[in-house]
């Protein structure tokens, strides 16, 4: 697990007994992803570090905020091979285009021939 580092400098790091709460009390969040996540926006965001007296709200809050998306999801975050889309959270769809244009320009033409013939009566 990663230390998060601190507006001074320094870095914190949760007691084991801490992250075993976190990791109970967000069951369906990569407690230890989210810590190295954590520690990648602190090395990015300088000016935004936590001090040593708010840092336990800061990953509270992360988690949280990474509890609920998990949950719209409906299991646990994990990369995998699924494609999702980021609007809905919804596996992607793939379509063969062509074959979909096919079975279109197919039944267009079958419903022209029949205009033509019932118009030929």
């Amino acid at each position: 697990m990663e230390a998060i580092i601190l507006n001074d400098g320094t870095e914190w790091k949760p007691s084991q007994a801490l992250f075993a709460e976190y990791v109970r009390l967000y069951p369906n969040v990569d407690v230890k992803q989210q810590f190295n996540e954590m520690r990648g926006w602190c090395l990015s965001n300088q000016t935004k570090r936590k001090t040593r007296r708010g840092v336990k709200r800061f990953v509270n809050g992360w988690l949280a905020r990474e509890q609920d998306r998990a949950s719209s999801y409906g299991v646990k975050r994990q990369v995998d091979a699924k494609k999702v889309n980021g609007f809905s959270g919804f596996p992607q769809r793939s379509y063969d285009m062509e074959s979909l244009e096919a079975q279109l320009l197919g039944t267009q033409k079958t419903c022209a021939k029949d205009t033509e013939v019932k118009g030929g009566i």
